[in-house]
């Protein structure tokens, strides 16, 4: 299909399509009612209680069975394993033609994937042993048994001869987070990530608050300080790890937040770190915190744990 140019305003008006309406058009109703959100039967498979959660104010969804969730677009996409374009063309269907005139349209130009999306014809997911990613990890003063926990060596390529290979952690079924020292990148959608305290089993009791980290190796240099006893971290309590995979997933992780009793934002010490933070914070209050003065001189928490300070321009020595 011809990929279309579309309008930031075309993209809005198709984003603010209300996610409700959108699954009601494709015969799925709400089965249940609360304060924080409305809650659904997942339509992509077949279960007796529903994990998937609309946050109406926000116009936002998580389905809570695959860790997975974001705007109407992304549902589509989910849902009927769409490109963007064509989801935005479903919506567009199911809701009598509205938005778009005759002009060709194309993928946005700026989206929440950032990072290069690694494209693939075979991957292969293999046990941390490569020396390059054990030095990274080592360069980052993670250790192997924490790496291995969370993540793997992932072998990937257009074509059988091709082998690249990166320290990935997994979001979805083919969906990773990928890492080198040179090389920052995706393969599959970008998801949010919960990592539970107690384990993923559905029995197991579930954390009252969890910490938030923007990516995963914040993640992992959390878990590393814990082990350590560091102040750092959040000691009194378990706490289920959200790793948002993207700062600008912040407003498609507040399903999420409504189910805690507290929440520990350890975000990155820049502009954007600060205004995600502050965004959270706005949206929960009495009950969220910023946890990033734990490590104020510093730029994130890998940074903190490497000991490397982050120069700020007020402190540059000024000529006399």
């Amino acid at each position: 299909m011809t990929k279309t140019m579309m309008t930031d305003e075309q993209l809005n008006q198709i984003r603010s399509v209300s996610i409700i309406d959108l699954l009601s058009k494709q015969g799925y109703h709400p089965v249940e009612k609360n304060a924080p959100g409305i809650w659904f039967k997942a339509p992509w498979r077949d279960e007796k209680e529903a994990s998937l959660k609309v946050a109406p104010d926000l116009n936002v969804w998580f389905d809570y069975g695959a860790n997975v969730g974001g705007d109407g677009i992304s549902l589509i996409q989910f849902q009927h394993g769409k490109h963007f374009p064509e989801a935005c063309e479903m919506i567009q269907s199911l809701m009598n033609g509205i938005v778009f005139d005759s002009t060709p349209v194309q993928m946005p130009s700026r989206t929440i994937h950032q990072k290069k999306n690694v494209e693939y014809d075979h991957l292969d997911e293999q046990e941390i042993v490569s020396p390059a990613i054990l030095r990274y990890l080592a360069g980052r003063r993670i250790c192997k048994a924490i790496a291995d926990r969370y993540c793997i060596e992932l072998h990937y390529g257009k074509t059988p001869e091709e082998n690249y290979y990166s320290l990935a952690f997994k979001t979805g079924e083919k969906s990773y987070e990928l890492r080198n020292a040179n090389f920052k990148g995706c393969i599959g959608p970008k998801s949010i990530a919960i990592l539970y305290a107690h384990g993923d089993s559905e029995t197991e009791e579930k954390a009252k608050a969890c910490v938030v980290f923007e990516g995963f190796f914040n993640m992992l240099t959390y878990v590393q300080l814990l082990q350590q006893g560091s102040p750092v971290c959040i000691t009194d309590y378990p706490c289920d790890m959200i790793v948002l995979n993207s700062a600008a997933f912040v407003p498609h992780a507040q399903p999420i937040f409504d189910e805690y009793e507290k929440i520990h934002c350890y975000l990155d010490n820049d502009k954007t770190g600060h205004s995600k933070t502050q965004e959270v914070l706005d949206r929960n209050p009495g009950k969220a915190f910023d946890e990033s003065e734990r490590y104020a001189a510093y730029n994130d928490l890998n940074d903190y744990l490497c000991g490397r300070i982050q120069f700020r321009p007020e402190d540059e020595p000024t000529e006399e």
